[in-house]
């Protein structure tokens, strides 16, 4: 898993707990490089698990609690890090449907050895489905960014996840449209 989702996982729990906490984390987690992720670099996923368990365990708060207000958090973090990636969609839907043909396809042209997640968007009338399917169990952290895509743009939307995978490797979110 590329090193940006764990660096900017520590810069998250630092800016929403303490860097204090953050060391903590570390040590609890027992991950083997004491926490040193460079963003380029390529780790397993289980150490992020590990690290999100060890928060939960010293926070109190449930992993998939945890995992979501990352994925919203790191919604922001992309819209600052890639500007012209973000700036060529108008609004949430046609970013989140343009993850899997767009966003996707131009990470493993720069790395080829990526293996994002396989998103699918199907319309709706009012909104649309997205399929998410990974090897990694991040449904949550899924979630997450779609709220935050969607408070970015500013669209009024409700997002229901349903789990297709109980581990978590697999969901589709509908995501519909407040008129009202």
């Amino acid at each position: 898993m590329k090193g940006l989702v764990f660096s900017e996982l520590m810069a998250w729990a630092e800016d929403v707990y303490s860097p204090a906490l953050v060391d903590q984390m570390i040590v609890h987690s027992g991950v083997p490089n004491d926490g040193a992720y460079t963003s380029v670099g390529n780790y397993p996923h289980g150490e992020a698990l590990a690290l999100l368990g060890a928060l939960a365990d010293l926070t109190g708060e449930p992993v998939g609690e945890l995992a979501r207000a990352y994925g919203y958090w790191l919604a922001g973090r992309f819209v600052t890090l890639y500007p012209e990636m973000v700036g060529i969609y108008p609004d949430a839907e046609s970013l989140l449907a343009g993850v899997g043909p767009h966003i996707h396809e131009e990470v493993t042209r720069l790395y080829p050895e990526a293996q994002p997640p396989r998103v699918q968007a199907n319309p709706l009338p009012d909104g649309m489905q997205l399929e998410y399917a990974s090897h990694r169990p991040f449904a949550l952290l899924a979630h997450g960014l779609i709220e935050g895509f969607v408070a970015y743009f500013g669209n009024r939307h409700t997002i229901a996840r349903e789990d297709l995978d109980p581990a978590g490797t697999a969901a589709r979110f509908t995501i519909l449209q407040i008129t009202a």
